[in-house]
């Protein structure tokens, strides 16, 4: 303590700055941040759009039933229960002469691609034969998703270990996911007249998402993943310790508090983004022929996110994660309380531009926070185990999907919307309001006890990066 105090001393105001003294100096080129941080364009585009068109258009569309919708979305979360772990564990065990994340992330690029345009054709109206096609696209679709997903993610605190460069990098790439985002929302409503029943517009709409995954992936892959260089603690452990590893990482205090508040989160992304074409068309009231309102409305709310990150970038700087998280939420819950009294399009892009405020935290310290888990761990153990890490993540986010999809079921069934009519009564669309508003607003009430629970605090993660780099300049 005394050592850290003195250290604090001699730097000008560093106890004003207190997550900023460097770990270790890995410069990257502006090409190369930039290239990297294109990835989360291309991860932004593929996941969102499924979610936000996904569970309207197997239900309109295809007309599969909200119990049979409820079922495929609890198979797919058990598969989700063992595909993130697994493939983290299967990725920090990889070695290859190009590294342990590119060969997956390369391998993912075309079958990705394809999937945005297969999630959109299949059989209409078929009942067995319509609900098996939506179970194995999910499965398809979340396989190959994750595994490049996760390798992606993985790359961001292996590449970028100085706090300043990670958290320059991050606000990058979370500027870049709210660009990914607006694609997301808005350029498919350009092709799909009504969201309710055109097939071959979502059709359209997968081709054009497809092409841009594709590309977005392939100057991320050729400029920005390169893991030549990286310095990596030898493996000493086999992959059955990995997988048993998993146990005591979901005993880490740090790590679970973090986990909670981020799953509460998704939760939240889930119900929003599965719920709002829905609360645009009955509640709103957009026309058939202007589904493009639906888009601007999300758009609206990560155009301000885009436009605050860099706020919280230094919020978080100066207060460290754990306090600036926890006042994001708070914006957050404010700003999904107009969501419950809108009645027109002009009032809808007011809450959802509030809202972007309070999203712009969530968005920029997910990424910042597990980093800091994953420096303690390493710490701890002398492992850099983000595979594991992200992995067990993505399967207690994925859980999240269980309670959207019980949450919009449980609705929708208690307000006899079990099939879908295009003329839903009053009950219905007073429930599509407590999704938009009542449900998120609860679930980040419970996110900010947790986060009060992080332990992770400035002083702490201090010490943790000091030692470190004494380490690693040992090795070296």
């Amino acid at each position: 303590m005394h050592v850290l105090r003195l250290e604090r001393i001699s730097r000008k105001r560093d106890e004003d700055r207190p997550l900023t003294d460097g770990l270790l100096r890995f410069e990257h080129t502006l090409l190369q941040r930039l290239s990297y941080s294109l990835g989360t364009i291309a991860d932004v585009i593929a996941y969102q759009s499924f979610t936000f068109l996904v569970f309207t258009f197997y239900f309109s569309v295809v007309g599969v039933t909200i119990d049979w919708m409820f079922l495929g979305f609890v198979l797919w979360s058990i598969w989700n229960a063992i595909n993130d772990p697994t493939f983290g564990v299967i990725s920090d065990a990889t070695e290859t002469r190009w590294g342990r994340r590119y060969p997956y992330i390369a391998a993912t690029i075309v079958p990705l691609s394809l999937m945005m345009y297969f999630l959109w054709t299949p059989p209409i109206h078929a009942d067995l034969a319509s609900f098996l096609y939506f179970i194995l696209a999910l499965f398809a679709f979340d396989g190959i998703y994750t595994l490049m997903s996760l390798n992606l993610t993985s790359l961001f605190p292996e590449l970028f270990r100085n706090p300043e460069e990670r958290a320059s990098v991050n606000v990058i790439r979370q500027v870049f996911g709210v660009v990914g985002l607006v694609i997301a929302f808005i350029l498919p409503t350009i092709f799909i007249e009504d969201v309710t029943y055109d097939l071959q517009g979502y059709q359209r709409a997968g081709v054009v998402m497809g092409f841009l995954v594709f590309s977005l992936l392939l100057i991320c892959l050729r400029f920005g993943c390169s893991e030549k260089g990286l310095v990596r603690p030898r493996r000493s452990t086999s992959v059955l310790v990995d997988f048993t590893s998993i146990g005591g990482i979901l005993r880490n205090r740090s790590f679970i508090t973090y986990a909670l508040a981020n799953l509460l989160n998704w939760y939240v992304f889930g119900i929003l983004a599965s719920v709002v074409p829905l609360y645009c068309k009955f509640v709103l009231g957009v026309p058939p022929g202007e589904t493009f309102l639906t888009g601007l409305v999300l758009g609206c709310a990560f155009i301000v996110a885009a436009l605050v990150i860099p706020v919280w970038q230094k919020v978080g700087l100066r207060l460290g994660s754990r306090m600036a998280f926890m006042i994001s939420t708070a914006s957050f819950i404010v700003g999904l309380l107009p969501f419950l009294f809108a009645t027109n399009v002009t009032e809808g892009f007011i809450a959802a531009g509030l809202t972007g405020v309070g999203l712009a935290g969530a968005l920029y310290f997910r990424d910042i926070m597990i980093a800091e888990v994953i420096d303690e761990d390493e710490y701890a153990t002398w492992r850099r185990r983000e595979g594991v890490y992200f992995g067990t993540n993505g399967f207690l986010i994925r859980l999240s999907a269980i309670l959207t999809y019980f949450t919009i079921a449980f609705v929708f069934m208690g307000t006899g919307w079990t099939e879908y009519t295009p003329r839903p009564g009053v009950d219905v669309v007073f429930g599509i309001r407590l999704l938009m508003s009542v449900f998120p607003i609860f679930a980040l009430a419970s996110a900010l006890l947790v986060l009060y629970a992080y332990p992770l605090k400035p002083d702490r993660l201090m010490g943790i990066r000091q030692k470190l780099r004494e380490r690693t300049g040992e090795r070296v």
